[in-house]
């Protein structure tokens, strides 16, 4: 299972530091001082996913690494805008992610597609276990239909990335582009 911490470097910068291999027992027991958050735990939507880099490495290769509260965390991804209000109801909000990310749909598989009211396609990437719901509130404009992939859908998020939550946690992120999103 994979575990997030956010370190809050700035209103405007969080870095993300992900961990793979620790229990939950050793997440939760984890005293985080001022300037540091637990991400929700979520489950992730792709066959497969990679960080190909650190947001702030030139070149493709490991991630960064470094010891915090005596486990080694890598970064993945670095927040850079947050609290993006999608609609007037509040019921889409973005957050920019600084991220080189690769995720894989395998043939044949059922992908949740968002389509904004501009016609981009945003793919959902995670949910929440504890979801209150199946079924996400759209706001007028906006549309969520199932896609079924042809052949396999390897893309790389842009970077930054839109990630968009809605109201029942789903996180939406793209925009993807060479999906058919016409009714």
């Amino acid at each position: 299972m994979a575990h997030e911490l956010f370190q809050i470097v700035s209103s405007t910068e969080w870095i993300v530091w992900l961990n793979i291999g620790m229990t939950q027992a050793d997440f939760d027991a984890i005293d985080l001082p001022p300037g540091w958050l637990r991400n929700n735990a979520l489950q992730g939507q792709p066959d497969a996913s990679r960080f190909l880099r650190s947001p702030d490495a030139s070149m493709d290769g490991p991630l960064t690494t470094k010891e915090i509260f005596g486990f080694v965390w890598q970064h993945p991804a670095t927040i850079v805008e947050a609290g993006i209000q999608l609609d007037e109801q509040g019921l889409l909000v973005g957050t920019r992610v600084a991220k080189v990310h690769e995720i894989t749909y395998r043939a044949c598989r059922t992908v949740a597609v968002l389509v904004s009211p501009e016609g981009d396609a945003y793919v959902r990437v995670t949910r929440d276990p504890e979801r209150r719901g199946e079924t996400s509130t759209l706001p007028s404009g906006w549309r969520q239909f199932d896609y079924v992939t042809p052949d396999d859908l390897v893309t790389t998020l842009p970077n930054p990335t839109l990630v968009i939550r809605t109201n029942i946690r789903d996180s939406f992120q793209g925009p993807v582009a060479g999906l058919d999103v016409e009714p």
